[in-house]
């Protein structure tokens, strides 16, 4: 019996049982934006120009592309085989997601989730505290949109709230976070539920009201002003987001599959 070969010329196929190759293993329907600074889809060093509004592409296929703020030259560096490094001083450098309305913006019914990817220095050499995801209208904590904190004071603490109340958001002790971790909120039902290195560690009643809309960006390192410093030398690896009910997956899930992929990644 002979075999035979036969190549056809690409064109748009609309056979929906061939697989797919997704630029990530965590893309699904639910996904928001994924911004993996060493995806060559999102972010390529050996082309793409580090300056102030230079685009990071969004690896979700039709999702809003991110950008660098970065005012002042040094405020945010690229660190081969990592992503990007904040100044060692504090600066305004940062990865900002969009341009204020396209995420979180109304009171919300469905089920969300963040996670981050960041290395930490030994120490906060200048005693800030580390905002890693930040959007709100004010100037402090008392944010009006989802915020993920790591202090290094009191043993170390995650901050974080998934909520628009007037608080310092809920806390959690996790000792000093010095080194890489996979950092993640939830916002599952009426539970804020915060997760450290692919493991959930504390559940808390979201508080009321539910995000509502501002005009704020979501920052990916440190905020618009001078109380939203991350960590000085904090390096950013990566930041996501999900609709989980659209996806029908549970936060646990995604978090772990998050972290057994890139666990062993930025190196």
């Amino acid at each position: 019996m002979t075999t035979s070969l036969i190549i056809k010329s690409p064109s748009a196929s609309t056979d929906t049982t061939l697989p797919k190759v997704l630029a990530d293993s965590l893309l699904n329907s639910g996904s928001l934006f994924l911004m993996d600074f060493l995806r060559l889809g999102c972010w390529n060093p050996a082309t793409d120009t580090l300056a102030d509004g230079a685009a990071v592409r969004n690896l979700v296929t039709g999702g809003t592309a991110g950008m660098l703020k970065i005012p002042v030259v040094g405020d945010l560096t690229f660190e081969t085989g990592l992503g990007f490094k904040l100044k060692s001083s504090v600066a305004y450098g940062r990865v900002q997601i969009d341009t204020g309305t396209q995420y979180f913006q109304t009171n919300l019914t469905d089920d969300y989730l963040l996670i981050a990817w960041a290395t930490y220095p030994a120490s906060d050499p200048t005693g800030h505290i580390g905002q890693l995801i930040s959007k709100g209208v004010n100037s402090t904590y008392f944010q009006t949109g989802p915020m993920l904190a790591v202090i290094y004071t009191s043993g170390g603490k995650i901050i974080t709230h998934m909520d628009a109340e007037s608080s310092n958001g809920k806390s959690i002790v996790i000792g000093s976070p010095a080194g890489k971790h996979q950092f993640a909120i939830a916002k599952v039902g009426s539970n804020t539920l915060i997760f450290l290195d692919g493991v959930l560690v504390s559940t808390q009643a979201t508080g009321t009201p539910a995000l509502t809309a501002n005009s704020t960006p979501l920052n990916f390192g440190n905020g618009a002003s001078s109380t939203m410093y991350a960590c000085p030398n904090t390096i950013l690896h990566r930041i996501y987001g999900e609709n989980l009910t659209t996806s029908g997956l549970t936060a646990a899930a995604v978090v772990a599959a998050d972290y057994a992929a890139n666990s062993s990644r930025f190196v």
